[in-house]
């Protein structure tokens, strides 16, 4: 094998979007990324000896563009600020945005579909997944408020495993 050397290196440019300061996620043969402003999200796939682009925000731009106004009268854009994936049972990215709202993102053969969640007086606020027996726990920061005072809580969402029962 040659040294590595000036020559030797081949610079291309793989994609021409930069990422935000939410870090990169590996789902499924994907990585996915924040865009530099939060609004949206791309898909980096390996292809051969290059890796593809793709908007994974494309047919939901409306949970991604524009403002929104909540109730403290603050404006902000549809910025996602933190996002995590739980991989098993069914392999759920959530994102939360900086207004408070929670997303889902779903991954099957390439195909990407989002969903809005809304939890009356909830505003999400941070996500994380830890791997606990046969699945991936969602635990959210959530911003309630109790008794006329706002309230960081810790919440973990309800197991998503079915075994078969009535329960299911």
């Amino acid at each position: 094998a040659e040294a590595l050397d000036f020559d030797s290196v081949d610079i291309r440019r793989e994609d021409s979007v930069g990422a935000s300061h939410v870090p990169p996620v590996k789902v499924e043969d994907s990585i996915l990324f924040v865009r530099t402003k939060g609004t949206g999200v791309r898909a980096l796939k390996l292809e051969g000896d290059k890796y593809l682009g793709q908007d994974v925000s494309a047919h939901s731009q409306h949970l991604f563009l524009g403002e929104t106004v909540t109730a403290d009268l603050l404006t902000y854009t549809k910025a996602i600020e933190d996002w995590t994936f739980a991989e098993d049972p069914w392999g759920i990215l959530w994102a939360c945005r900086n207004d408070g709202v929670l997303l889902s993102l779903t991954h099957t053969g390439g195909e990407f579909g989002w969903a809005r969640h809304d939890c009356a007086g909830a505003r999400f606020l941070r996500a994380c997944a830890i791997p606990e027996g046969e699945e991936d726990a969602v635990y959210l920061l959530v911003q309630r408020t109790i008794n006329g005072a706002l309230v960081n809580c810790i919440e973990r969402m309800a197991s998503r495993v079915q075994r078969g029962n009535q329960d299911d």
